[in-house]
This record gives structure tokens, C-alpha cells and sequence, in this order.
């Protein structure tokens, strides 16, 4: 089953998210830029109508212990 990896990038902690098939392969990724959690998930939720079924696989910190995202230069 494909699944929607939502995580935090190491560089500047900005999140990130993609969509891997069965085998792990990317097949859809967020644009570059700076991004929020809320705006991820937003788009997540948008694309989860196009892949119906997808699961998603928050691998983010818990709110209360995420860094601060910095916008890269």
C-alpha cells in the first residue's frame, strides 16, 4: 500500500513529505521552500483524494519537542 511520509528535514528543519509505493520508491514529493507542519499536512489531505487509501507515516517529532523550522539561505 502506498504511504504519505511526512518528516523533518535535517539541513533546516523544515518539513517535508512524499508519497512511496509498495517497494519505497518516491512517486510524488511536496515542492521545495519553506513549509510548516500544518501547511504539509494540508497538502497531504489535498492529495490523499487523488490516492485514495494511502496511509500516512508522520515520522515528525511530537509537537511540543519539534524544532523550529529556519528558512534556508
Amino acid at each position: 500500500m502506498a504511504k504519505f511520509v511526512l518528516y523533518q528535514d535535517d539541513d533546516y528543519y523544515q518539513f517535508r513529505w512524499n508519497l512511496r509505493d509498495e517497494a519505497g520508491k518516491i512517486v510524488a514529493e511536496g515542492p521545495t521552500g519553506f513549509m510548516t507542519y500544518e501547511e504539509c499536512e494540508k497538502q497531504i489531505r489535498y492529495c490523499k483524494h487523488v490516492m485514495a487509501g494511502a496511509m500516512i507515516d508522520d515520522q515528525t517529532p511530537p509537537a511540543s519537542r519539534r524544532k523550529i523550522p529556519k528558512r534556508s539561505t
